[in-house]
């Protein structure tokens, strides 16, 4: 799906799979990380224009799998992993500025992680 993700331009991915939670930093073919997040116009965790898409594997909200969590380290492309029960929140605050929020249910919906793309 990569190509298809360039030649398209494609800033985000969202999926879900395990029911875990990851964010994965924007890499190439070679999973080659292309974009770190930066602080941004005064917001955190910014990937500004990001050459490469940004994916997102949520799928907390329901009864686990396995009963282990993740049995690897986390890889250089990793961004976040969590397998706290909660969902995804996009807010889309204008034209060139969208927000992901990883939101726990278990912890009185508290936001746990989250990041921006600005285009």
């Amino acid at each position: 799906m990569e190509p298809l993700f360039e030649q398209f331009g494609v800033d985000m991915y969202l999926s879900g799979h395990m029911h875990m939670a990851e964010f994965v930093k924007p890499v190439n073919m070679s999973g080659v990380v292309t974009s770190e997040p930066v602080d941004y116009r005064g917001l955190e965790n910014v990937y500004v224009r990001p050459k490469n898409t940004v994916r997102v594997v949520q799928a907390t909200g329901g009864i686990f799998m396995f009963s282990d969590t993740y049995k690897t380290p986390a890889q250089k492309w990793s961004a976040m992993r969590n397998d706290k029960f909660g969902y995804g929140r996009l807010t889309f605050h204008n034209a060139t500025l969208a927000q992901y929020e990883y939101v726990l249910t278990e912890h009185d919906n508290a936001v746990h992680d989250s990041f921006f793309i600005a285009k």
